[in-house]
């Protein structure tokens, strides 16, 4: 055993959840705390890595849309605050596709809850959202509580809070065993074995190789993200709109948003069903047949003509219902797990990390519609 120091707490993994758990434990007053990350932090291997997200508050779960509130209303302010950064740019947000498609169940629930969402007839939406070429038959939302998420600042925000807090962070160093015993928890690296009394574990797409019972439960899908320059006619990206595309089912979900220092169009296929990708510590190709799925999207959606200028991917780690799993686990309530977030979390992202903090910390939370529907985030054997 290693001279190394009990921690009070441990997070493994050092993706956005990860860090936006760190954070959040400093914040509660812990004062021994630890981070382990496999690679270095902002590795492009997983699902965090990229300059920008999208916020938005439009689902067709209510839970969610609750959830985005307290996103919006108190942790994303507290870290701005904390951090001395803006890190999320409000921009005007359009949800369009086939009224009747998955576009109804979305507005349904959005618009009994955020009255800063409304729906818009096509003539409105043409003036409104000119860069977009909609369908006679589309359904079509305005969020003004949207916005554009600075990715990379957010996840160097969390990491330097936290360490200037008292979090230690190591880096390179892979955990490749858990032992659980009445005295706390023994993790074993590479690096030696390190002890402590709680445990989070925040592995994304690595969450199986750590806790193998989770493997049938959790699917890993490659994402592939396409970035278009506008060749004509010329776009002032400044005002161009986050945007999600409703199709009638699950596997005609697209989104995109400018990334204006760039001069881009970050666009993307929401790909939540296929063969699952084994996780490496390398980066993985996109997948050709999803950049020309995109490329044939954008061309009949916007009004304007685009080079494909550079491709890149992610890995979601989806579950079946495309729940997040953000619970204790189910034989060790010293250990509480956040994993499955199915490609739409870094917009909750400092909340999830506040709920898996207090489950840690309290084995509930201070989220009365989180605690009403917990069996939703629940994980059993």
């Amino acid at each position: 055993m290693s001279s190394s120091p009990v921690y009070e707490a441990v997070v493994l993994g050092g993706g956005l959840n990860g860090l936006s758990t760190l954070y959040h434990l400093a914040r509660m007053g812990l004062k021994r705390i630890a981070l382990f990350e496999q690679f270095t932090l902002f590795h492009p291997y997983g699902s965090s890595h990229g300059e920008s997200r999208i916020t938005r508050s439009v689902y067709f779960e209510a839970i969610y849309v609750h959830l985005m509130r307290y996103a919006r209303e108190e942790e994303w302010p507290r870290l701005e605050n904390d951090s001395g950064k803006k890190l999320i740019r409000p921009c005007d947000g359009c949800i369009f596709g086939p009224e009747h498609g998955l576009f109804q169940k979305y507005a349904q629930t959005v618009l009994k809850i955020n009255p800063q969402v409304h729906i818009l007839d096509l003539k409105t939406a043409q003036r409104q959202f000119p860069q977009i070429q909609f369908n006679s038959g589309d359904g079509i939302l305005q969020e003004v509580t949207a916005g554009i998420i600075s990715a990379d600042q957010t996840l160097r925000a969390l990491a330097q809070i936290s360490a200037q807090r008292g979090a230690v962070i190591y880096e390179n160093t892979a955990v490749s065993k858990i032992e659980v015993a009445k005295n706390g928890i023994t993790l074993s690296t590479a690096k030696g074995s390190f002890q402590t009394e709680r445990l989070v574990i925040t592995a994304g797409a690595w969450s199986a190789q750590l806790l193998p019972w989770m493997a049938s439960r959790l699917n890993v899908i490659r994402q592939s993200v396409g970035y278009f320059k506008i060749t004509s006619p010329r776009i002032d990206l400044s005002s161009f709109p986050v945007w999600i595309y409703l199709g009638e089912n699950a596997k005609q979900v697209y989104y995109g948003l400018p990334e204006v220092e760039k001069n881009v169009l970050k666009c993307a296929q929401h790909e939540v069903q296929g063969r699952t990708d084994i996780p490496v510590g390398e980066s993985i190709a996109p997948n050709p047949c999803q950049i020309e799925h995109l490329k044939n999207f954008v061309k009949s959606h916007f009004p304007f003509s685009t080079l494909l200028s550079q491709a890149d991917t992610c890995l979601y780690t989806v579950t079946a219902t495309e729940d997040f799993v953000l619970s204790p686990h189910p034989e060790y309530p010293q250990i509480v797990i956040g994993s499955g977030c199915s490609g739409h979390s870094f917009k909750f992202g400092p909340l999830t990390g506040r709920i898996l903090a207090e489950l840690l910390l309290y084995g509930k939370t201070s989220i009365p519609e989180f605690e009403a529907d917990r069996s939703r985030f629940r994980l059993n054997f």
